[in-house]
């Protein structure tokens, strides 16, 4: 992963970056800079051509390693304290838009990984759950990035998924 990269730079770099490399597991996790960009400056991507590009690239990918193994990780974004999240207190402020995006985001990776018979990590799922009984700042340090803790479920999460999918096929 690239810092502030959207799906649209990850795609500039998917040949170089994945598709020449020999791999047997290939996960993606993107969603949340699109719509911090969407919002923000109005240069990230909208919701269908996120799915197409989202799309593109799983094409390509399967096409360049048919037995590889995908695993989609649904983007996740945590509702925090304004005080909690210098620099992000717009997510705050604007949390109906934000959260909408989101789960539209959610949405759209869920159903790809349907379409596609990919690994599916439900991380927006697991964290909002997590949520319901320890503080959202337990898990992350500004509503988008994860404590060591949140990084620790990330992790367990999507190590059990990709177990599971390496035995199921």
């Amino acid at each position: 992963g690239v810092t502030g990269n959207r799906i649209s730079d990850m795609y500039g770099r998917w040949i170089e970056d994945t598709l020449n490399i020999d791999y047997d597991i290939l996960s993606i996790l993107c969603g949340i800079n699109d719509i911090g960009f969407a919002i923000r400056k109005n240069i990230g991507s909208g919701r269908e051509r996120f799915m197409s590009i989202y799309r593109l690239m799983l094409n390509e990918a399967l096409q360049a390693r048919s037995t590889a193994k995908i695993v989609l990780v649904e983007p996740f974004l945590f509702k925090m304290e304004r005080s909690s999240v210098p620099g992000n207190e717009d997510i705050v402020d604007n949390w109906d838009v934000w959260s909408g995006e989101m789960k539209a985001r959610q949405k759209i990776i869920r159903n790809l990984a349907e379409e596609f018979h990919t690994g599916f990590v439900p991380m927006g799922t697991v964290f909002d759950r997590l949520c319901q009984s320890s503080p959202a700042s337990r898990w992350s340090v500004d509503g988008i990035h994860l404590t060591s803790a949140g990084h620790e479920v990330l992790a367990r999460t999507w190590l059990d998924e990709t177990v599971r999918l390496r035995k199921d096929r």
